[in-house]
């Protein structure tokens, strides 16, 4: 039988500060609801204030050396200090366990309300985090085109909104993300079998050296790929099924820090039919047992 640690357990009820978040105004809001139905991709100014996004990413830091504020490690950290080279790019999963900053960000009541809204799901959980740090003059750490749906084919519901926030400004030269217009619309749901197999394995790293991100793209795309140019602070909203991915940072100064946070909804389970990796396998507590913890999915919405 698997035994939750109370102190793991209660990781996302513990005390955190509220960030202060811009939320869109009625009209912006529309615009984004319009734009995921049509580009499967939108994007808003400024969610965060600058210097919110300044003091996060002035913690990246601390947070790749492992000094974490509760003592409990990420589910993913890729780049160890005085290991990894400089110049590989740098990948924490799930740091809201680990850091009380991001945790504000992540379990934000605010940002899970604005996720309910523009999907129209009755309440919301957090699947996941990620932390992405490429330091300039990067030259292999494209981030190669993939769907985050991909990457949960384990849940029974496979509905899933992206929100990527940056914490430098991007433009064209920092590693700007990168979507493909309307590929939202190439598969539909876990049936597809096109994109990927519902209960396969995923394998291999995201990152490429391609200048190409959409090198293994099985579809046609020409014309349709679109950079995002964001302010500090600034974010983009994607579906589970829109191609996306990243350019390396080629620029000599500026970093390239963000944070995603994929959001399933309220009321989704684990798919007893499908085999769970090594991570997600953890949060089951059974072979039958198909509920989501709020303990290590939480409801913010």
């Amino acid at each position: 039988m698997f035994r939750l640690s109370a102190r793991r357990c209660f990781l996302h009820t513990r005390p955190v500060g509220q960030p202060h978040i811009k939320l869109p105004t009625a009209g912006e809001l529309q615009t984004i609801r319009t734009d995921l139905t049509t580009k499967g991709y939108a994007t808003f100014g400024q969610l965060l204030r600058p210097q919110e996004a300044i003091t996060l990413g002035d913690k990246f830091p601390a947070i790749f050396r492992g000094e974490f504020d509760t003592g409990v490690f990420p589910d993913e950290w890729h780049w160890r200090e005085g290991i990894s080279k400089e110049s590989a790019p740098r990948e924490i999963v799930n740091a809201w366990k680990s850091d009380d900053l991001v945790a504000s960000i992540v379990l934000s009541k605010e940002l899970g309300s604005l996720v309910r809204a523009i999907t129209g799901w009755e309440s919301v959980r957090v699947a996941q985090d990620d932390l992405w740090w490429k330091a300039p003059s990067t030259a292999n750490s494209a981030t190669k085109g993939h769907i985050d749906a991909e990457y949960f084919n384990f849940f029974a519901d496979n509905s899933l909104l992206t929100l990527w926030i940056a914490l430098d400004p991007v433009g064209q030269d920092n590693s700007p993300l990168q979507y493909i217009e309307g590929s939202h619309q190439w598969s539909v749901g876990n049936d597809s079998g096109e994109i990927f197999k519902k209960g396969s394995e995923v394998s291999g790293s995201i990152l490429t050296g391609d200048e190409d991100v959409f090198a293994s793209c099985p579809y046609k795309y020409d014309g349709l790929v679109r950079s995002v140019s964001v302010p500090r602070g600034g974010c983009s909203f994607h579906l589970g099924n829109t191609w996306h991915g990243s350019p390396p940072n080629k620029d000599a100064k500026m970093h390239r820090r963000s944070l995603a946070i994929h959001y399933i909804p309220g009321n989704n389970s684990f798919d007893l039919n499908v085999k769970t990796g090594y991570i997600y396998g953890k949060y089951r507590m059974s072979d039958h047992d198909s509920t989501l913890y709020d303990c290590f999915f939480p409801q913010v919405g």
